[in-house]
């Protein structure tokens, strides 16, 4: 199940769910650490806004790099010329 979370049908890896795993990964470490007393050293904010800037970044890659709908809408068409 795991395995088709993370690889398409054609074999590649599917990089939106593998960015949003590692982000809710980011945010799971943080909420465990914050329960277990773990306190960073540093201004509080600046590590928030560092773990937030990653977390968008993971977004924005995972899901400008989602082609699979785009693949298979040249797929549909290409048979439709095919047969007619």
């Amino acid at each position: 199940m795991i395995k088709k979370a993370f690889i398409d049908d054609d074999g590649k890896l599917n990089s939106q769910n593998i960015a949003s795993a590692s982000a809710l990964a980011i945010v799971l470490v943080q909420q465990a650490a914050k329960i277990f007393g773990f306190e960073f050293h540093g201004d509080a904010a600046d590590i928030m806004n560092f773990v937030n800037t990653l977390l968008t970044m993971l977004g924005v890659f995972g899901l400008a790099d989602n082609t699979h709908q785009i693949k298979q809408v040249k797929k549909e068409i290409k048979e439709e010329e095919t047969n007619g």
